[in-house]
This record gives structure tokens, C-alpha cells and sequence, in this order.
């Protein structure tokens, strides 16, 4: 059985980025950030174009400190947003997740590879896969198109992938591939 669709008359959507407006000189995680909210609006757009009614709510997304997140959270719009998109940095995403669940709000985390808090979250959606998590599923596909090689690793320290290399080598260990 299909679960029934919620057809809401307005959606209210809050999406909370660090647009750094005020600076003149933007950096390429602003510049991501705009391109990310610019095809956000074209899907707003189109769904306008079939009759949906959205109302976005932007909110600047500041510093490392959680007070500007809970600034935005205790906006008197928030409980009654339909969606949540954001944030990008890692440190502002409980507080929000924990808010979303609060108030059974779907939340999206757009940019974030670390997320932790989807697990313990039903109403929280990370969009990158955790890269970590992709792993073994990695380790897996190489040693079945590679059953017949031997795998040599060449100067591997010092390139940032040592987690992966060593779940790699021990991945092919325990399957006996040399």
C-alpha cells in the first residue's frame, strides 16, 4: 500500500546557509552556497509553475557558535515550517536536527558528508552519502571485477585516505586476496 500524499495549501520552507551577504570578496564555500540556493529557487520556481505555493524563509548562517542557529530556531515562523534545508557547517547541524524532530519538521542536510545525527533522527535527510559508509561496499566491488590481481600499495601515508587504505588492506585480508 502506497502511503497517502500530504498536500499542504502553502509550503513554508526555511533554508539556513552562511550567504555571507555583507563581504565583497566571497569564498568558494559562499560561491557553493549561492549556486545551491540559485538551483533551489529554480525548483521553487518550477513548482510554482504547477500550482504550488512556497514561501522560503532564508536565514544567514554564522560562525562556528551555536547562537546564531538558536536565533533562527526561536524565530516565531520555525515551528511551522514545512521543510528545513541547511546548515552547511557540521557544528549547527543537532541543534537543528533536534528541532526538526521536535516538531516533526523534514530536514535537510544539503552539503555535509559527516552528519551523525541522521541515524537518530527519523525527520533528518543527508543528501552526500557519508564517504565512509561507502567503504566496504568499495572494497567489495574492487575485489569481485579484481579476484585474480595482486594489490599493491605504493607510498600511502600522508595522503589523507589512511582510514581507507587500511580498511582496504584489511578488507582484503580477511578474504584471503593478496
Amino acid at each position: 500500500e502506497r502511503a497517502a500524499i500530504k498536500q499542504y495549501p502553502k509550503l513554508n520552507v526555511a533554508v539556513i546557509l552562511p550567504f555571507d551577504l555583507s563581504s565583497k570578496n566571497k569564498s568558494n564555500e559562499v560561491i557553493n552556497v549561492i549556486d545551491f540556493y540559485e538551483g533551489f529557487l529554480l525548483a521553487v520556481e518550477n513548482l510554482k509553475k504547477q500550482g504550488v505555493s512556497v514561501d522560503i524563509y532564508a536565514y544567514e548562517e554564522k560562525g562556528t557558535t551555536t547562537n546564531s542557529i538558536d536565533t533562527i530556531l526561536t524565530q516565531p515562523m520555525m515551528p511551522h515550517m514545512n521543510l528545513i534545508v541547511g546548515p552547511m557547517r557540521v557544528e549547527h547541524i543537532p541543534a537543528i536536527s533536534r528541532f526538526a524532530k521536535q516538531y516533526n519538521i523534514p530536514h535537510v542536510v544539503p552539503f555535509s558528508t559527516n552528519a551523525t545525527v541522521t541515524a537518530s533522527s527519523p525527520t533528518t535527510f543527508q543528501v552526500n552519502t557519508a564517504v565512509k559508509s561507502l567503504y566496504g561496499k568499495v572494497y567489495q566491488l574492487f575485489m569481485e571485477r579484481n579476484s585474480d590481481c595482486r594489490v599493491v600499495f605504493v607510498n600511502c601515508d600522508g595522503t589523507g585516505k589512511e582510514d581507507y587504505i587500511a580498511g582496504f588492506k584489511k578488507a582484503l585480508t580477511d578474504k584471503g586476496h593478496p
